[in-house]
């Protein structure tokens, strides 16, 4: 399957860095874009550009992105949101350790539990998550609770992979090493 399969896309973590790059490269391709990030100017300044649909939500609220789930198809869910922090789990706080956890991986839990069963029942789909190389490896000042987010968004990949076999339904995992964005 390539993009004219496709019609529809989510890209989460929009509003910059590899997120509105992703947004631009899927409208080129002739795709509707959904573009959804917590920064509702520059989502506003995205959709003036690309002519992408944009969602200024948090993906921390499974309600928000429940109530979307309901209101659109998604052919291309493209898991980009993302946080990291300073120090490690020694040092961070409570808040900072939930935060990496609800935005790295339950945001990406739910998004595969709402929109990936629409894309079975079509048969029909790619699932493409930014993971990150401190998901695969451990090196000396990464953030402990930033590596373990990702090492389980690598294996959500991989069980995806085995779960969604046999059906049309893509899983791609791309996991960069350092990459200049805001993060």
């Amino acid at each position: 399957m390539g993009f004219a399969d496709y019609r529809v896309a989510l890209v989460t973590g929009a509003s910059s860095g590899i997120g509105a790059a992703t947004v631009r490269r899927l409208r080129a391709e002739g795709l509707e874009v959904h573009a959804m990030a917590r920064d509702a100017d520059r989502l506003a300044e995205l959709a003036t550009a690309t002519g992408c649909v944009p969602h200024a939500l948090d993906v921390r609220s499974t309600a928000e992105i429940a109530k979307l789930a309901g209101s659109i198809e998604v052919d291309v869910l493209v898991n980009n949101a993302g946080q990291s922090r300073q120090g490690d789990v020694l040092s961070n706080s409570a808040d900072d350790v939930d935060q990496l956890i609800d935005v790295n991986l339950r945001a990406i839990l739910h998004l595969t539990r709402l929109f990936v069963p629409g894309m079975v029942a079509r048969n029909r789909g790619h699932i493409v998550t930014i993971t990150s190389i401190a998901g695969h490896y451990a090196f000396p000042g990464g953030n402990t609770v930033y590596h373990a987010t990702k090492a389980g968004v690598h294996s959500l990949s991989q069980q995806l992979r085995v779960h969604l076999y046999g059906s049309h339904v893509r899983v791609t995992e791309i996991s960069p090493a350092r990459v200049e964005t805001e993060v």
